[in-house]
């Protein structure tokens, strides 16, 4: 079973974390400028096989209710036959203020890079009204905007 895991600890972040849209590497396609209200960034923690996961609220308003559902599954030696699936309770933050980040899960390098991870990130807030986000990835998330002041989402679930 993988050791992904909801921080036991519900830890709160302010203004520690500011988008980095990438320009200063160019290729094709040009990476997005637009600037997310709201997105997953990966963070070292003390263990250096860990990496913390969490959600920055960019919004300019307080998030009154965000739910985090983890899951996912993996293959053995890549048999599509066996299949392990991965299940965890929800994880729940009230009144998330602005410019603050949430500690949403833990991925860790050694026991998870066998899973397709799965995060089911729900909001509750005034301006935004109730949104669901759904994204899965093997191997870790690496940053993810999951909302954009234009109302895009590559992410959210209609």
């Amino acid at each position: 079973m993988s050791e992904i895991k909801s921080t036991p600890t519900l830890k709160r972040l302010k203004g520690e974390f500011k988008w980095d849209d990438m320009t200063r590497f160019p290729g094709i396609p040009k990476p997005d400028q637009r600037i997310p209200i709201l997105w997953i960034s990966p963070r070292s923690s003390d263990d250096k096989f860990i990496t913390d996961y969490v959600l920055i609220n960019h919004t300019g308003e307080s998030l009154e209710l965000v739910t985090i559902d983890i899951g996912g599954f993996a293959t053995v030696d890549d048999d599509p036959e066996v299949v392990m699936n991965l299940s965890e309770s929800e994880r729940t933050y009230t009144d998330v203020e602005p410019d603050v980040a949430v500690l949403i899960a833990q991925y860790d390098e050694m026991y998870d890079s066998d899973f397709v991870l799965q995060l089911n990130v729900s909001i509750v807030s005034k301006s935004l009204g109730k949104l669901s986000f759904a994204l899965s990835k093997k191997g870790g998330f690496g940053t993810v905007p999951l909302l954009y002041a234009d109302g895009d989402s590559k992410y959210m679930i209609k």
